[in-house]
């Protein structure tokens, strides 16, 4: 008599086992919440500090992007190589995370700053896809979103906290302190990868390494004070030399694999719905900053110049105003809101409805948005009813777009997959999300100052889709086992 893995990890439960894979997951997210929320920061600073055009400010947010697509590509198919493995993965994406981070800080112009935050842009697909994934693979399925959740709470905090930093330094001491504080959750969560964190089971099991499996399943058994069931493992091997074989010799073999399956039609609805997550996300965060921007105005009297700690005897510095913090803070806590909202009814209320209903609150958000009048002091806090009126609508929009990014969209792309197919499966998922960061500035930056309207209705539309493509997956995960083997 025997068993298959999905069984023993549900034997397992949750305990001990599952603290160091749960700290790597929960910092390496708080990391990614840095880095991302930093570019709303970032983008304003250098334009001034270095007379950059509009297109190059852009561009420092399109490249990061860029690199994750990249690293989605990369690390997908580097995770299930029987050669790496996710937990090498996680190791080596913190280090081009952290060391990338830290040599943002010393950039002496705009273009070597570019070439970093893009190479970060690499490190960061890697930091984010892999740690959730292996965290994911050992939970049993009880309490997989529960847990997901937590880890929601994570980017939220660090989201918060980013703000909070930003608002302490800019004033006095530019961004490049802001770059390294964001730095360091990286290198905190390389630290704990390399010395502590174990490979997943569920990996082992796919290249059909039984002692490796048991030694993974026994030391997970022994943290948390349970036994496995009786008898042997069944490690599912059909066709497993033939599968390795195909991933050895193309990168594309897991692209190929996850558009072949019975689930082809979810995949393409599931890949503009990745699209839309990062789409509506990001739209948020570098809408809230224009706004703001648009009250303040563009003039030569927002850079303030001082004198720089870096070695230049003067530099220009963009100057938010107390206002500006006061807004991106306020929009901010949404993000805490949405992990509240996850924690408590991603299981309760399953994955489909959560998106759908995310997505069309913030449809509704941002449909409210554009009526509302695009002069300067519309949003001010002279036009009390108009500023509450923002704050409040920029509050749903980023709680709607944050429970959907954060982490059902993780969650729910991590459950209809099979092993073979997981990790590319999410990987490729990044892949769309970040081709719409790569897009979001377009519209929320270039487009945003020549049309407000159009701008804002085009994330309407975006949204409106995907809560349709929400509904109408034939899949829904909740409570169900993770599929190990062939659909």
């Amino acid at each position: 008599m025997g068993y298959e893995i999905q069984e023993a990890v549900k034997r397992v439960g949750c305990g001990s086992a599952q603290i160091v894979p749960f700290l790597v997951c929960f910092i390496a997210t708080m990391a990614d919440a840095f880095e991302m929320i930093l570019l709303s920061f970032i983008g304003p600073m250098v334009r001034c500090e270095w007379q950059c055009s509009k297109f190059e400010e852009a561009f420092l947010t399109t490249i990061v992007f860029m690199g994750m697509i990249v690293g989605g590509f990369v690390w997908g198919y580097l995770a299930d190589h029987r050669h790496f493995g996710r937990r090498n993965c996680i190791v080596f994406a913190n280090a081009i995370t952290f060391g990338a981070g830290i040599a943002s800080a010393f950039s002496p112009n705009i273009y070597s700053l570019i070439t970093l935050r893009g190479i970060l842009g690499l490190g960061i697909a890697g930091n984010t896809l892999m740690p959730f994934v292996l965290f994911m693979e050992i939970l049993p399925p009880k309490g997989r979103g529960f847990w997901a959740s937590v880890i929601c709470w994570s980017w939220s905090i660090g989201a918060v906290l980013l703000v909070v930093f930003a608002w302490i330094l800019l004033p006095n001491h530019g961004w490049r302190y802001l770059v390294l504080i964001s730095a360091l959750p990286g290198g905190v969560c390389l630290l704990i990868s390399i010395t502590l964190l174990d490979e997943s089971p569920f990996f082992h099991a796919m290249h059909s390494d039984r002692k490796e499996t048991m030694r993974t399943l026994r030391t997970m058994a022994k943290s948390n004070r349970m036994s496995l069931p009786k008898g042997e493992i069944i490690l599912n091997s059909r066709d497993i030399e033939e599968r390795r074989e195909m991933r050895s010799r193309s990168v594309c073999a897991g692209l190929c694999s996850i558009l072949t399956s019975d689930i082809w039609w979810t995949t393409v609805r599931l890949w503009f719905v990745w699209f839309a997550c990062a789409f509506t996300y990001y739209g948020t965060i570098l809408v809230t900053t224009m706004l703001s921007k648009e009250d303040e105005g563009w003039n030569s009297e927002s850079c303030k110049h001082t004198n720089d700690e870096w070695g230049n005897s003067e530099t220009a510095t963009y100057v938010f105003s107390e206002d500006a913090y006061m807004h991106i803070l306020s929009s901010t806590w949404g993000e805490l809101a949405a992990a509240l909202i996850t924690t408590l009814f991603l299981d309760r209320l399953g994955r489909k409805f959560l998106m759908t209903a995310s997505f069309a609150t913030f449809s509704f958000s941002f449909l409210l948005l554009s009526f509302m009048e695009t002069q300067a002091d519309s949003f001010s806090d002279e036009n009390e009813d108009h500023s509450s009126l923002f704050i409040l609508l920029m509050f749903l929009a980023r709680m709607s777009a944050a429970v959907t990014l954060t982490p059902t969209i993780y969650v729910y792309t991590s459950e209809i997959y099979t092993t073979e197919q997981r990790a590319s499966g999410v990987s490729m998922g990044y892949v769309f999300a970040r081709i719409g960061g790569i897009v979001v500035p377009l519209v929320a930056q270039i487009l945003f100052e020549s049309t407000y309207v159009v701008s804002m209705l085009i994330f309407v539309g975006v949204g409106v889709v995907s809560a349709i493509c929400s509904a109408s997956f034939e899949i829904e995960t909740t409570g169900k086992h993770l599929p190990h083997g062939s659909f």
